[in-house]
């Protein structure tokens, strides 16, 4: 979504640099956007990726890792550690989202349900959905999806 920048100009503490800064870019167009970092398990089978493994197969959507604590407990401290890594540079912050963030309540939706209707306007949205090998539309918006599916790549 295309915004203007509205500047502090009348902020009488502002620096000389800062000032200067503020007068640059006032009124000036941004993409207003937000980013998420979602970090996902994959199992041996999923990369694999053979049909015998589907979780039509299985007859569980759930893979067996789930419920082996070790492997949780392994993947949750490599995400602690990655999350570390990124919130020692001042430049970018990682926070975890609560389960209401997440989920959402009843007063506002969660981050799952504007994820898949494509709209960041709080609430749920009836819109035709469709998926094709290279665009996934809702509506009129466009995803673009980056994924690094092998980290030794």
């Amino acid at each position: 979504v295309k915004e203007r920048y509205a500047g502090r100009l009348s902020d009488g503490e502002l620096s000389f640099l800062a000032r200067a800064s503020e007068r640059h870019f006032n009124e000036r167009p941004f993409l207003d956007h937000a980013c998420y970092l979602f970090l996902t398990k994959t199992t041996r089978q999923h990369m694999a990726r053979q049909s015998n493994f589907s979780s039509l197969c299985r007859g569980t959507i759930l893979p067996k890792e789930v419920g082996n604590r070790e492997e949780v407990a392994k993947f949750m401290e490599a995400v602690d550690q990655f999350e570390r890594i990124i919130n020692d540079d001042d430049r970018i912050r990682l926070t975890r989202m609560t389960e209401e963030e997440l989920v959402g309540t009843k007063e506002k939706s969660g981050l799952l349900d504007r994820y898949f209707s494509l709209s960041d306007t709080g609430h749920a949205s009836l819109e035709d959905i469709r998926l094709g090998a290279d665009l996934v539309r809702v509506g009129d918006n466009r995803l673009c999806l980056h994924t690094l599916s092998d980290t030794d790549d």
